[in-house]
């Protein structure tokens, strides 16, 4: 079983709502240590290395929403299992990349040119 299928049966989400929720922290993680609302967001959003590394973070930190959770299953109700999620799920809100945000700065963004 997939860590996030393990995830979408303890905490009673569907594939859809998940990937909505992973999405929204993405660009909420981003916007934090963005340094301009704009191009900066931008340039953050659609960098690989820093999707990459947010990717890592978010499965470590998944790996150990599971192991809390796992124990809990059929035990507590959904809210809870969410909340408890949720909990663990804000770590990545701790710490960035500085190194790839400023490498990431340095590229140029071309706009739409139609």
């Amino acid at each position: 079983m997939t860590t996030t299928t393990s995830i979408l049966k303890l905490i009673h989400m569907t594939d859809d709502e998940y990937w909505k929720e992973y999405l929204s922290r993405y660009m909420k993680w981003c916007l934090q240590f963005s340094q301009n609302k704009e191009t900066d967001l931008q340039k953050l959003l659609a960098n690989t290395a820093i999707n990459n590394y947010y990717t890592a973070r978010h499965e470590d930190l998944e790996h150990q929403a599971i192991q809390i959770l796992k124990p809990q299953d059929g035990k507590i109700t959904t809210e809870l299992a969410r909340r408890l999620y949720a909990d663990v799920m804000v770590d990545l809100f701790t710490t960035f990349p500085k190194p790839l945000f400023d490498a990431a700065r340095k590229l140029n963004v071309i706009g739409n040119q139609n």
